[in-house]
């Protein structure tokens, strides 16, 4: 990458819906520049994603992270797993890692009753595949702006204490169309669903101002950083200490996603950093500021199966 597609990524950190007109100004390229520079950039899966950020808790959903240890299995059977979880209603993000586990499913559902159903028909599909799972109950998300540009970019967070909102068909229409888009036109959607432009641009409006839509996102997947995540076991457990550590991990330039939980584990991160070495290096530095922490797992990211940041 060059000067000029760092400072695209750089601005598309701060707000990934910056109109192209504006994008150009700020980097000094024309348009048809930006505009190229932008889809090579995706077209090269250094962004994956230009995202908005949904509050799936006001949507009424219930969130669960679930690592699961297989038993012996052949490619094909791999593959199959795959195709299986793309399919899923309810499934948020799945990834093949690392350690003692072989696999993580994110699914946000209504209830405990379909947290189990989950986990029955994904063992009656694959019998005796599963040889074990630990699963928790998210209670807060927190997703946090990247800083590999530095950027100063806004923190979006979601939980617990989130109010059920009600909405119609066409504000799940509206969200559907730009969750994993965040920059599709409105005037695109309006003729999709066959509304004016402005009803779109008032719902969209709508929809920021009651916390459905929290904010945007950009994904990226390259820069010579390796996803790891980490797991964090507390004691001698307050409030004030859990806040203090989270806000001391905001500051992070390493630390993109942090998620509260109820089970197994206490706190669960999501790192980007340059290799395993590095990525103990700073548990360790948050282990020796905060004796809240009483344990800690990491475990390399392999692989995304698959991101639905809208699940149904």
């Amino acid at each position: 990458m060059d000067k000029i597609d760092q400072k695209l990524l750089k601005e598309l950190d701060v707000n990934p819906r910056i109109p192209l007109s504006r994008l150009a100004k700020k980097i000094r390229v024309s348009q048809q520049v930006a505009d190229y520079r932008l889809k090579r950039l995706l077209k090269q899966k250094v962004i994956t994603k230009l995202s908005s950020i949904i509050n799936l808790k006001a949507l009424g959903l219930e969130h669960y992270r679930i690592f699961f240890t297989f038993n012996a299995k052949k490619e094909v059977e791999t593959q199959q797993i795959f195709s299986y979880l793309r399919e899923q209603n309810g499934l948020y993000w799945a990834a093949r890692i690392g350690g003692r586990y072989d696999l993580l499913t994110v699914i946000f559902v209504q209830d405990f009753e379909a947290f189990d159903q989950f986990i029955d028909h994904f063992n009656n599909t694959f019998p005796g595949l599963i040889k074990d799972y630990k699963s928790c109950y998210g209670v807060r998300h927190t997703i946090l702006g990247h800083k590999f540009f530095g950027t100063n970019t806004t923190t979006t967070s979601y939980g617990y204490n989130d109010r059920p909102v009600k909405i119609d068909a066409l504000d799940k229409q509206i969200i559907s169309s730009i969750t994993n888009n965040c920059r599709r036109p409105a005037l695109d959607m309006a003729k999709q669903m066959n509304v004016s432009y402005k009803t779109i641009i008032n719902r969209i409006k709508r929809l920021e101002k009651k916390q459905v839509i929290l904010g945007y996102r950009m994904f990226i997947q390259s820069l010579d950083y390796k996803p790891f995540i980490v797991l964090f076991s507390y004691r001698e457990y307050t409030k004030e200490k859990e806040k203090k550590l989270l806000a001391y991990m905001s500051q992070k330039s390493q630390i993109t996603q942090t998620v509260q939980l109820f089970g197994v584990w206490n706190l669960f991160a999501h790192a980007r950093c340059k290799d395993y070495e590095s990525t103990q290096e700073l548990i360790i530095e948050l282990r020796d500021h905060f004796n809240i922490i009483d344990d800690f797992e990491i475990i390399p990211v392999f692989e995304d199966i698959m991101i639905n940041l809208y699940p149904k």
